[in-house]
């Protein structure tokens, strides 16, 4: 008689966990998407601790985002890995970006990176981050070729954007690069193009006043680098032609 009682709860468990897990995550999902964050992330965090992949990858994201918490990059980086772990593909991807923003563990990122471009090959939020990866590692070309790719396909993505911006200056190219950063302080003044939830996600963490003063410093800079220097002969022509934004 134990053992069928025991078996009994059993099925009681395995039939109800997943009512409360749907539950749960329904809630969840509603809250994010009334922009209750605070909420969203703690019916997000209980599903997580139970397992839930798409919950470790989006508990990771809010706190990698600030979205109903202080930004905090090592619980980012936690909960990303967790769902890395199940080959979930988003946080394979953020994992990866997270060390290239940091300029650790590139190798480890290449290679999740590799995994994530096979199965999704002209997401271009992926190719950016194999791209940034490059940059970090010094390898400007190769980190044109994904980066320029990533802008024909998301013109309106801020952050690939600032990319290629970076990688106009490391070649020397400033006229370029200046107007890449022209075009991202132009996305933020002109939100309707943005053409990535994750750009908007990106500048609701930004303190927009100094955010923009920061990257007009960095345009003036620019141009003073410009007028210092001679211009450079590149091996190849660098060029990325894409639609006007």
């Amino acid at each position: 008689m134990k053992q069928k009682l025991i078996f009994f709860s059993m099925v009681i468990f395995f039939i109800v966990r997943p009512l409360v897990l749907v539950a749960g995550q329904q809630e969840a999902e509603d809250a994010y998407e009334r922009g209750d964050y605070v909420t969203a992330l703690r019916e997000y965090l209980m599903l997580a601790q139970q397992g839930d992949v798409d919950a470790q990858f989006r508990v990771g994201y809010m706190y990698d985002f600030a979205l109903g918490a202080p930004q905090n990059r090592n619980q980012a980086e936690y909960w990303y890995q967790l769902a890395a772990l199940s080959g979930h593909i988003v946080a394979m991807n953020n994992l990866a970006y997270g060390w290239s923003e940091q300029g650790i563990r590139l190798d480890e990122a290449i290679q999740l990176m590799e995994q994530v471009l096979k199965a999704h090959p002209n997401e271009a939020s992926f190719i950016d981050t194999m791209g940034w990866i490059l940059y970090q590692q010094q390898k400007y070309e190769e980190a044109f070729t994904y980066t320029c790719k990533a802008s024909l396909i998301e013109p309106g993505a801020i952050e690939v954007r600032r990319h290629l911006a970076d990688i106009y200056q490391q070649f020397g190219l400033y006229d370029q690069a200046i107007m890449e950063w022209q075009s991202v302080l132009d996305l933020e003044t002109n939100r309707d193009f943005l053409s990535d939830g994750t750009s908007e996600d990106y500048l609701q963490m930004q303190n927009i006043e100094s955010w923009r003063v920061t990257i007009e410093k960095k345009i003036a800079e620019i141009r003073t680098l410009k007028s210092q220097s001679t211009p450079r002969t590149l091996d190849k022509e660098i060029v990325c032609l894409r639609p006007i934004s």
